[in-house]
């Protein structure tokens, strides 16, 4: 596979591609973006927070959404700008969102404010407690 805009390749952002990825259907389910620095931080920062942020809360099926600009390094310099948490009831609810409308206007929507591509991971939650 050739690599893209975003990493690997430019499947990764893909609905459908994470849909297919989707491995466990019962437990909790997350979605990391995490966003290297930008070359314009400011520009970045308020397309994201007035366009980007309102497309995402309309994910179907989301429980919660998490956002930070304030990411640290441990001991370090911070690999990453900003940092994105989605939460879905489990791996199938995730991959309906993406897959749905709302969910292609979020993935299609990155390239308009994100020079650098973002790394997205996404997993089921596991809990010890």
């Amino acid at each position: 596979m050739r690599s893209g805009r975003y990493g690997r390749s430019d499947m990764a952002l893909h609905p459908a591609w994470l849909a297919g990825h989707v491995v466990r259907e019962s437990a909790m389910h997350k979605i990391v973006v995490l966003y290297p620095p930008q070359p314009d931080p400011d520009a970045f920062k308020a397309y994201y927070l007035e366009t980007h942020i309102p497309l995402a809360r309309k994910l179907p099926g989301l429980l919660a959404l998490r956002y930070s600009f304030d990411v640290q390094g441990v001991g370090g310099e911070a690999l990453y700008f900003c940092v994105f948490e989605a939460e879905f009831s489990d791996g199938a609810a995730l991959g309906a969102a993406m897959g749905s409308p709302e969910g292609q206007a979020v993935a299609g929507d990155v390239p308009n404010f994100a020079q650098v591509p973002p790394t997205l991971i996404h997993y089921s939650i596991e809990s010890s407690m």
